[in-house]
């Protein structure tokens, strides 16, 4: 067995390029360890998941309002009040459109470092929850508190997947 050539990398993505240059043979690294569970493609599937089925839901709620008040385009309904329904729920759309993606990219970037995925598992079962309040909330008059609490607490994951994604590249030299 060779020790692998990146064990003394500094790298935050040591696991990732260690199991890379592991593949063709066996080795001491302890990043390449199975056990390690370095593989994060599917760890939060069912996070990503359940913020595509709701993306997925959100978009019938707006086609089921177009076609009841039969809207093609934009939200101009011939009622002021069916405009409104129906740029309520445009927006959101839009607006999980808007941070999820971004959210979502932060986990995984984090995830491949082979971080704790029990707060990674927390962090993405509040963005699910903060995203559904926020859609719950976002219909009903303000204020109220599920759009206030799908906010802050978007706004709080957000927040501190960034903060940990610049104390990775900190301490390890670079995400990338």
């Amino acid at each position: 067995m060779r020790k692998c050539r990146l064990q003394r990398s500094w790298s935050i993505c040591r696991r990732l390029a260690a199991r890379r240059c592991c593949t063709q043979s066996q080795s001491t690294c302890s990043a390449c360890s199975p056990s390690r569970g370095t593989d994060g493609s599917a760890c939060h599937a069912c996070h990503r998941g359940a913020l595509g089925l709701l993306y997925v839901a959100l978009s019938l709620r707006i086609v089921e309002l177009r076609v009841r008040y039969r809207v093609s385009l934009g939200e101009r309904a011939t009622d002021p009040a069916q405009a409104a329904e129906l740029q309520q729920r445009v927006r959101a759309h839009a607006n999980l459109g808007e941070f999820a993606p971004f959210l979502l990219i932060l986990l995984g970037l984090i995830e491949q470092t082979g971080a704790s995925r029990l707060l990674l598992g927390a962090i993405a079962v509040v963005l699910v929850l903060a995203r559904l309040a926020h859609a719950i909330g976002i219909h009903k008059p303000a204020p109220n508190p599920y759009r206030a609490v799908g906010t802050f607490a978007t706004f709080a994951a957000l927040g501190l997947l960034s903060l940990w994604a610049l104390w990775l590249a900190v301490q390890g030299g670079g995400l990338l």
